[in-house]
């Protein structure tokens, strides 16, 4: 499980891989981009929990990704919001 755990966190501590952690505008799908490759790795994790400790962090993550999509999504609405702003 920690191998797979590991999947999910690659990269996300290096600012060169993410230009919305340089202060830089994102343009495109990065927030879906990101949901998905993070949902990809709790499928992963789902069938690497073998223990009841590991089912019980993995109902923490899961969590963890509820607010991860609602943050996503979020994130979508916001930025259509702005371009409606701009059109006005």
């Amino acid at each position: 499980m920690i191998a797979t755990l590991r999947l999910s966190t690659q990269g996300t501590e290096r600012s060169d891989r993410h230009p919305h952690y340089l202060g830089n505008a994102c343009g495109g799908t990065w927030s879906q981009d990101y949901l998905d490759r993070v949902e990809a790795d709790l499928m992963q994790t789902t069938l690497a929990a073998a223990t009841e400790p590991d089912r019980q962090a993995l109902r923490l993550l899961q969590q963890e990704f509820a607010l991860l999509a609602e943050w996503a999504e979020n994130v979508v609405g916001e930025r259509q919001a702005l371009k409606a702003a701009r059109v006005r």
